[in-house]
Formats: C-alpha cells, sequence, structure tokens
C-alpha cells in the first residue's frame, strides 16, 4: 500500500481539493487497494469543511468531497506516508521543518513531477479568490503523481 499526503497551510483549499480530485483518478484506474490519499495543514486549524470555493469547484467536476475535515499534519503523518506533498514553498519549508529525523526525503512540491513546472507553487484560492486556477492546475500535476507513484 503507498500512502500520499496533500499538504498547505489551513488544509481548507488547496489540499482537501487535491486530495477528492486524486481519490477520484486513483479510482478511475481501479486502485483503490493499492494507493491511499489524505491531507492536512501545516497551521492549526482543525475540524473545519473545505472552503465554499473547493466545494464548489469539486461539485462542478462531480468529484466527492464526503469525508473532508481539515486537520493538522502530525510527527506520525511523516513515519506513515510515503509522499508528502507540499503546495507552496512556505508549505515545503514548514514540513521540513517539521520532518522527524530520516523523513525529509518524503516531501515533495506539488509540481516537481512536472519537468516545466517543478519547483512552481499552486497559488492559495484563499488569497486569489481563483478556485478554478487551482483546480486546473492540480489537474495537470495529479496525473502526473499518479504515474510516477505507479511506476514506483
Amino acid at each position: 500500500m503507498t500512502n500520499v499526503l496533500f499538504v498547505c497551510l489551513g488544509n481548507i483549499c488547496r489540499s482537501p481539493m487535491a486530495e477528492a480530485m486524486m481519490r477520484d483518478l486513483i479510482a478511475q484506474a481501479h486502485l483503490t487497494s493499492q494507493i491511499t490519499v489524505d491531507s492536512a495543514g501545516t497551521s492549526a486549524q482543525v475540524g473545519s469543511q473545505p472552503h465554499e470555493g473547493t466545494q464548489q469547484i469539486l461539485a462542478t467536476h462531480h468529484i466527492p468531497a464526503t469525508g473532508l475535515v481539515s486537520r493538522q499534519i502530525t510527527t506520525q503523518d511523516f513515519v506513515n506516508n510515503d509522499y508528502i506533498i507540499g503546495m507552496d514553498a512556505m508549505n515545503l519549508r514548514d514540513l521540513r521543518a517539521m520532518a522527524p529525523q530520516g523523513t525529509a526525503a518524503k516531501i515533495y512540491g506539488i509540481n516537481d513531477v512536472l519537468p516545466d513546472k517543478k519547483g512552481q507553487p499552486i497559488a492559495d484560492p484563499w488569497y486569489t479568490h481563483n478556485f478554478n486556477a487551482t483546480y486546473n492546475d492540480l489537474s495537470a500535476a495529479l496525473p502526473a503523481w499518479l504515474t510516477f507513484i505507479q511506476k514506483q
């Protein structure tokens, strides 16, 4: 079983959107018995539903948002997950600072699997209010992640 964790700041916009979209891709590829997906935030925002904009964009694309509730990343997440994927440089910096010894190699940027976008962030729609752009950016990155994970 391969475990994937998407991480953003508050776990209400980008990372739950990525979680739901990746779950949908995994289900379409009939890989639910091989890959699990979760999301978390680096901040202490806990127990919130995804932002209304995230819920709306997922509904527009017929992607279930069930079970998405914000939570903060834990030390155990670094142990339990094979891939910890941050959405921007601040998330990656925070993740590397939190990572227990021997787990930093599991941390990746969301666009690290796209050669032409490696190192680029996905803008936070909390600030941009552009949930469609976030969806489109994730739509480019997530299939590449699925391919990358399958090859490992």
